[in-house]
């Protein structure tokens, strides 16, 4: 995505371009920029509104006139590509034109850098509470914050939770009952930790 904001720029002439990826809770968030991005703050408060709507919009900023297009994907907003100038200057037809087939372009790019963040989340979570998998765990977050504590020579507390005769709810109860008591005792931890701790699923009835 950055390097097309760069290459839009240049193929436009224009002052700068930012692109955004739009989430499912119809939020704007900057994905790449490029060029000068000083005094662009109506700008994101204009993004805001595009809301779920295909198109393109010339929007006369108080110190830029930007060119905007919608980025979509099988027929949903996911995105937004945005250019500015001087306010001076106008946009012609051919760049309305030339920026939607761009527009078009980026929606399939934003729709994979989604994929590749759930496959990427997927890959480090445990299905089913959604904690951190024993994998990412042991490979990944205890090395990364061993390194930080040796660094800052600090000290950590770490804890392992078993839960006793977990075998006899799913025997007993079923399985149902015991992915309840799973889910319990994830809310729990998460109840009593901080936002700066983390969790993690090592796998059966071990956390």
């Amino acid at each position: 995505l950055e390097v097309a904001a760069l290459s839009t720029v240049r193929t436009f002439n224009a002052v700068g371009c930012r692109i955004y990826r739009r989430f499912e809770s119809g939020h704007f968030q900057t994905a790449a920029d490029y060029g000068n991005t000083e005094k662009l703050d109506d700008l994101d408060v204009a993004i805001a509104d595009l809301g779920n709507v295909s198109d393109i919009r010339v929007l006369k900023l108080r110190w830029w006139q930007a060119l905007v297009a919608t980025t979509h994907y099988r027929k949903s907003v996911n995105g937004a590509i945005c250019i500015w100038k001087n306010r001076n200057e106008e946009w012609s037809e051919e760049e309305r034109l030339l920026i939607a087939g761009v527009a078009d372009q980026l929606g399939i790019a934003n729709q994979q850098v989604t994929n590749h963040e759930r496959m990427l989340a997927l890959s480090r979570t445990d299905p089913m509470t959604g904690l951190l998998n024993r994998r990412s765990f042991l490979e990944e977050e205890l090395p990364r914050r061993v390194a930080r504590l040796q660094h800052s020579r600090q000290t950590a507390a770490l804890f392992y939770v078993d839960m006793d005769n977990f075998k006899q709810v799913n025997d007993i109860r079923g399985h149902q009952a015991g992915d309840d008591a799973i889910m319990y005792l994830r809310d729990m931890l998460m109840d009593f930790t901080r936002p700066a701790d983390v969790i993690a699923r090592l796998g059966g009835d071990e956390f």
